[in-house]
């Protein structure tokens, strides 16, 4: 007994471009390459398998199976269907992406499905069956990521713009592919409804060379995205967002006003670190922001009366590559940490009627806000600071007065 020979072929179309799929398997048949009906994973991923024989002339059928179907293994027709495809000719060979593959070797053996009112209302059925994946999928890639993120582009920042740009494309690819599926079933919809047999004029090569390089796109593009992870997890993480330093290792000059500048009343003195969020800063670049800089400081101030009171002040520094992007990020800062993305999109279409706190500063923008601790936003050409604070003491006797107008100016007074 010879060994079988497995051949292994990309597929020209996916699987719900029904005509073009029955036509290219019925071409592989007459070149001597029959589809391998005992693959557990037909068409899951990557290229279909074939047994190399004799050519043949094999007709193949796409049916459409409007059932639930999961992941790796769909929904086989019920022993009624199979039983009756099979005293017309016709042999089963797989069920994927809603759609059950059979062929018949028979040259006289009639069409699987004479009444193609039927067969167009089971195309229906598909159709109505994968309208949820398209609210699904408008839910994942925009109303998601909209009520998750508290502040969208501040997150992009955070977590590399270049490292999510592979994936927008990926979302990119998705989209297009979800379109050109409800354009392949209505097609054929239409066409069993008119009584057209669209696989006779199918010609499988024209389509080929677009769907394949759309595959290749995107195995690269996810290539892309998971060596892009790999280098952002093993490369230099000291440089990463979520790694702090002390203060005192800044290097360089600080580009804004800190504590000991802000302060306009009596001493003032840096507390020692009781974590590694005090008094510590974190450093990064991106493709968005080539400087962002995360400051937490916290210190003793001593009055002139010998009264002492602790303030803390925690600042976003970014320098924008364009300054139009720090515009966007200076009005997403100006609201709460709490906010989603949705929120910040419906105060930006209120900012009209409710505008925040502006401040007469030599800036482009500035604004006051709570968080739930006071705090202000600056922006000026490319630079944005997001500051907030906070003071208390251990006695009863009453603080200076610390306002957000006095931080704001003395932030202002550092912007280059």
């Amino acid at each position: 007994m010879s060994k079988r020979k497995n051949v292994y072929r990309l597929p020209p179309c996916p699987l719900y471009d029904a005509a073009c799929m029955e036509r290219w398997l019925t071409d592989m048949a007459a070149a001597g390459l029959h589809l391998d009906a005992d693959d557990p994973f037909p068409f899951l991923v990557g290229p279909a398998r074939f047994v190399r024989g004799k050519p043949e002339a094999v007709r193949y059928r796409m049916d459409a199976q409007p059932k639930p179907k999961g992941f790796l293994f769909d929904t086989v027709p019920d022993e009624e269907q199979l039983a009756l495809a099979k005293s017309l000719g016709w042999t089963y060979v797989f069920t994927r992406g809603g759609f059950s593959c059979y062929r018949s070797d028979c040259p006289g053996a009639p069409e699987l499905h004479t009444d193609r009112a039927v067969q167009a209302y089971s195309v229906k059925k598909l159709e109505q069956a994968m309208r949820p994946n398209w609210f699904l999928l408008f839910y994942w890639l925009l109303l998601y990521p909209l009520m998750l993120f508290k502040t969208p582009l501040r997150n992009l920042i955070r977590m590399g713009s270049w490292l999510l740009l592979p994936l927008f494309a990926v979302v990119a690819l998705s989209l297009g592919v979800s379109i050109r599926q409800a354009i392949c079933l209505r097609k054929m919809r239409k066409g069993l409804e008119t009584g057209i047999n669209p696989t006779q004029n199918t010609d499988w090569k024209r389509s080929a060379r677009w769907y394949r390089l759309q595959k290749l796109a995107v195995a690269a593009t996810l290539v892309t995205m998971f060596v892009l992870a790999a280098f952002r997890v093993c490369g230099d993480r000291a440089s990463l967002p979520d790694r702090r330093k002390p203060l005192e290792d800044f290097p360089g000059p600080v580009p804004f006003a800190t504590l000991e500048t802000l302060i306009f009343d009596g001493s003032y003195a840096q507390s020692p670190a009781f974590d590694r969020h005090s008094n510590s800063f974190a450093r990064w670049s991106d493709l968005l922001a080539p400087v962002a800089i995360r400051w937490s400081e916290e210190g003793v101030v001593r009055l002139p009366d010998e009264t002492d009171y602790r303030i803390q002040l925690h600042l976003d520094y970014y320098q924008a590559r364009w300054p139009f992007v720090a515009r966007l990020l200076a009005e997403e800062c100006s609201g709460s940490e709490w906010d989603s993305g949705l929120s910040i999109l419906i105060r930006k279409w209120k900012r009209q009627n409710h505008p925040p706190e502006q401040f007469p500063l030599e800036v482009d923008y500035a604004a006051a806000f709570f968080d739930p601790f006071p705090g202000v936003v600056l922006q000026k050409g490319s630079t944005v600071i997001r500051a907030t604070f906070y003071t208390w003491n251990y006695h009863e006797s009453s603080l200076p007065a610390f306002s957000q107008l006095q931080l704001a100016e003395g932030l202002a007074s550092r912007m280059p």
